[in-house]
């Protein structure tokens, strides 16, 4: 079983069906130990403030793995992966807007840097970009996604991670949500 960001059930906020959550998976564990693999995925800090919710926990864990940040041309590849399976190209200088957009983004986001999730990010606003670029275009007649594409994007998504490294108090920020 996979466990993605499993440690939100071991935030500031617990409830008493947060540590039945923990006391059944631990049981899972023991229960079904040799027929179910469970992974564990999360942020490193959280991660081991989950693992500290039960004495018991830790001492079932055979195994921690730790995933440094992709670099650079690993993220540009995943892009174009995400392009690719759109069927759209990339013009001629994307990769030096892409380079620098993850750079910039890892700076700012530091531990919560996403990696392929922020080059998903980035790819869906960049996508965005190019349907209002080509809006009154024919479908078939599409051209690639280009830099200006891209950069509208960069400009677009880093300044929202600015305002959100830089916001003291985020309780009186409106949020609204949006999953592609």
């Amino acid at each position: 079983m996979l466990w993605d960001e499993i440690y939100a059930i071991a935030g500031e906020n617990r409830t008493v069906y947060d540590e039945q959550a923990v006391t059944s998976i631990i049981q899972g564990i023991e229960n079904y130990r040799g027929r179910i693999i469970n992974i564990f995925a999360g942020y490193k800090k959280e991660m081991m403030r989950f693992l500290d919710t039960n004495p018991g926990l830790l001492s079932r864990i055979t195994d921690i793995v730790y995933f440094d940040d992709l670099d650079n041309p690993t993220l540009i590849d995943i892009f174009g992966m995400f392009a690719e399976k759109k069927g759209l190209k990339l013009a001629e200088g994307c990769t030096g807007e892409l380079d620098s957009f993850f750079t910039e983004e890892k700076a700012l986001k530091g531990e919560k840097f996403g990696n392929g999730r922020d080059a998903r990010n980035l790819f869906n606003a960049a996508v965005r970009k190019l349907a209002d670029r080509c809006a009154d275009e024919d479908a078939e007649d599409i051209p690639a996604m280009d830099a200006s594409d891209i950069t509208a994007a960069v400009e677009e998504l880093i300044g929202e991670a600015r305002e959100v490294a830089e916001s003291s108090d985020n309780a009186e920020r409106h949020i609204g949500f949006s999953a592609t």
